[in-house]
C-alpha cells in the first residue's frame, strides 16, 4: 500500500511538473517578420535639421545645467593632464559640418586665471527626434574670443 501511495504522488509530482514546464515553454514566441539586414549596411544617421540659433540654444542650456551641477564647466586637458574648470565666454553663432552628418558648435570658455578654451561640441540627431551631443572636444590651440560671438545669457 505505502509503494503504491508513494508511486501515485511521485507520478502526480511529474505530471505538474511537466505541466509547469509546458506553460514556461516558448511555444508562443513571436517571431519577427521583418527582413534581414545585410551586414555591410551601416545605420545612418539622419542630418540634422534644427537651425543654427536652435543647436546654439541647445548648447548654451546643456552648458548652464552643467555649470548650476558642478559651479563650473569641467573638461580634461589631455595635453596637461589634467582637469580644467571652465566658465563660458561666448558661443558661435554658426555650426560647422563635421563627419557623420554631424554638426559641430565651437564654444569659447575662460579658466580662473583668464586663459582662454575652445571648446568643440559635436551634434547629431538621436534616435527619438531630438538632438545629442556625440562628443566634446578641448581644441589643442587656444582660443581667441571673437566680437561677433554670441554671449551667454545670464
Amino acid at each position: 500500500m505505502k509503494k503504491n501511495i508513494l508511486a501515485i504522488l511521485a507520478i502526480t509530482g511529474l505530471a505538474l511538473g511537466a505541466a509547469a514546464i509546458e506553460d514556461d515553454d516558448l511555444n508562443g514566441l513571436l517571431v519577427s517578420t521583418d527582413t534581414v539586414r545585410q551586414a555591410d549596411e551601416e545605420d545612418e544617421q539622419a542630418v540634422i535639421q534644427e537651425s543654427d540659433s536652435d543647436l546654439a540654444a541647445f548648447v548654451r542650456d546643456y552648458i548652464a545645467k552643467d555649470c548650476q551641477l558642478k559651479g563650473a564647466f569641467f573638461i580634461e586637458s589631455q595635453a596637461k593632464k589634467q582637469i580644467l574648470g571652465l566658465k563660458l565666454v561666448s558661443l558661435e553663432k554658426k555650426t560647422k559640418d563635421a563627419p557623420g552628418g554631424a554638426k559641430m558648435l565651437m564654444a569659447h570658455f575662460a579658466d580662473v586665471s583668464g586663459r582662454n578654451y575652445g571648446v568643440m561640441f559635436y551634434l547629431q540627431s538621436s534616435s527619438f527626434g531630438g538632438t545629442d551631443i556625440i562628443k566634446i572636444e578641448l581644441n589643442p590651440k587656444p582660443a581667441a574670443v571673437a566680437e561677433a560671438k554670441t554671449a551667454p545669457k545670464k
